[in-house]
């Protein structure tokens, strides 16, 4: 049980050190919660945009992935992985997620 709350602390950790900008150490403490509790949505989706503020989209790409495997088709992950498709260079894959983002939240704005 001690396992599952240090990867909470972990993972608050994290969101800590992503708002204060220190990018590097929020990945380094996700990377702990999630060797505890892989199957959290939320921490592979923080991941995901602390990879992409350390310009590391491919990576992003991955972790937006995860997080939709595990919580399914969250439209704001989805729209975070798109941008990271875009700017890993996939840009084909991003109309292909925004085709089907548009296809299960046409009410979606951005």
């Amino acid at each position: 049980m001690n396992e599952w709350l240090d990867a909470e602390r972990h993972a608050e950790r994290a969101h800590r050190f992503f708002e204060a900008g220190q990018w590097s150490k929020a990945l380094a403490e996700l990377k702990r919660a999630l060797a505890v509790n892989p199957q959290q949505g939320e921490w592979h989706f923080g991941m995901g945009v602390t990879l992409e503020a350390l310009h590391r989209h491919d990576e992003a790409v991955a972790s937006f992935e995860q997080a939709l495997k595990i919580d399914g088709d969250d439209d704001d992950t989805m729209l975070h992985l798109a941008v990271a498709l875009i700017r890993a260079g996939h840009a084909r894959r991003a109309v292909r997620t925004l085709e089907r983002l548009n296809n299960l939240y046409p009410d979606c704005e951005p």
